[in-house]
């Protein structure tokens, strides 16, 4: 099911994704459907990273920081 959508756009932005559009052969509204798609799968992407991966940098360990050393120690 599809449904209008009213949007606001500078003039000259619009003329130029409708230039785009039509040498890509395709409509605006294809266009924009199919950015707003890119957009929804990038933050489930982002949402579905790993705590540990929005982690990395955040601590600063000493340059001699043997994580090796750390992973046996808590196997123990």
């Amino acid at each position: 099911m599809t449904t209008n959508l009213t949007i606001e756009l500078d003039s000259h932005l619009l003329e130029r994704i409708t230039h785009y559009a039509q040498v890509k052969g395709r409509t605006v509204s294809e266009l924009v459907e199919a950015q707003l798609q890119k957009l929804l799968q990038s933050q489930s992407a982002q949402s579905a990273t790993p705590v540990s991966s929005k982690l990395r940098g955040i601590i600063k360990l000493p340059k001699d920081f043997d994580y090796k050393k750390e992973m046996e120690y808590r196997e123990l």
